[in-house]
């Protein structure tokens, strides 16, 4: 789940937080020490991914744990995680602070000798994008082209964008970036000289 969280894919390690702290709790206790970092990890996710209320109570579930386990007898370790636990809540209610929703798409170096192909699906409505995934990354084994990434662009975007993850992850192709469209299909077709840029 850090792992994730680290390369801007949050979504996809808030699954693997969860299962982390269900197997915790049953190794250890529901108040043990050892789920402070595992709990202080899953608010951090959670603030990131837009899910604040849920954040705010998990941090206070942290120094809860904190104070049980430790209560007063080292100040300067109590004191230390009382002022993390606050940089992080000052996070949640600060606007301008927050971390932005969207995750980074990572640079791609690209290959002048391949072809480039950049593919916009609605993943999930039809075999044949599935099957345009599976000969795209055959295509990429052979070195004929190299896949820049993938978005999908129709509702719901960011559940399409989900399974497109998981199909690239079996295909081997961790580093290809995949990205949801922030436009509707009816704004895109009412808007005939939209355009999309990439850096």
């Amino acid at each position: 789940g850090s792992c994730y969280h680290s390369i801007g894919r949050s979504y996809d390690a808030l699954e693997l937080l969860e299962e982390c702290l269900d197997i915790c709790e049953v190794a250890f206790s529901m108040s043990h020490a050892n789920l402070i970092p595992n709990l202080m990890l899953y608010g951090s996710i959670l603030r990131v991914t837009g899910n604040l209320h849920k954040s705010r109570s998990v941090y206070k579930r942290a120094l809860t744990i904190h104070k049980k386990n430790f209560g007063d007898g080292n100040e300067k370790q109590r004191k230390g995680m009382e002022d993390q636990l606050l940089d992080e809540m000052i996070l949640i209610t600060n606007p301008k602070m927050k971390a932005p929703l969207d995750m980074p798409i990572p640079s791609i170096q690209l290959e002048s000798e391949k072809e480039h192909l950049l593919i916009c699906v609605d993943f999930g409505s039809r075999p044949s994008d599935e099957y345009m995934l599976s000969v795209a990354s055959s295509l990429q084994q052979m070195g004929i082209l190299q896949l820049v990434g993938v978005i999908c662009v129709c509702p719901p975007q960011v559940e399409r964008a989900d399974m497109a993850r998981g199909a690239m992850d079996s295909l081997l192709l961790p580093d290809v970036p995949v990205a949801f469209s922030g436009v509707s299909t009816d704004q895109m077709n009412n808007n005939s000289g939209l355009m999309f840029k990439s850096d």
